[in-house]
């Protein structure tokens, strides 16, 4: 890996975790205004499963709402489908407000597993696993 690479983990295909593995991608470039964080943890969730199953896919189902959280990337509308765009932006004051919850033990983080980048199929695996109480966690 280099500075124009990061490591990723990849869905090449609707299916079972196998679909998912690690690969070096080009390094996102922040535009005017934004900026790159590393990242050293992220969560799974029942979402994820779902999308690289094929449940979800992506398809919005005819006379339906997509609402795209990416600005300007939102697809053209069609088949009736109503096409919105939000925008998310982080609150520095919550957030820290969020953490001394959470340190205080008064905010409570339930965490099924937590998984190496490197066993990110597994990850998926157990995602998929009746019963699962609380985010997988993978980390970096």
């Amino acid at each position: 890996m280099s500075e124009q690479t990061v490591l990723a983990a990849v869905v090449s295909g609707f299916g079972g975790p196998e679909q998912v593995a690690l690969a070096e991608v080009p390094a996102p470039r922040p535009a005017a205004g934004q900026l790159r964080v590393k990242v050293t943890a992220a969560g799974l969730n029942p979402v994820d499963g779902a999308v690289r199953a094929g449940v979800f896919g992506g398809a919005v189902r005819d006379g339906g709402v997509y609402v795209g959280l990416i600005p300007h990337h939102a697809p053209v509308a069609e088949r009736g489908i109503r096409v919105e765009e939000q925008e998310v932006a982080a609150d520095g004051a919550h957030l820290a407000r969020l953490v001394a919850l959470a340190d205080a033990g008064e905010l409570t983080l339930r965490v099924a597993e937590t998984f190496p980048l490197a066993e990110v199929a597994k990850a998926h695996d157990r995602l998929g696993t009746p019963g699962v109480r609380g985010r997988i966690i993978l980390t970096v």
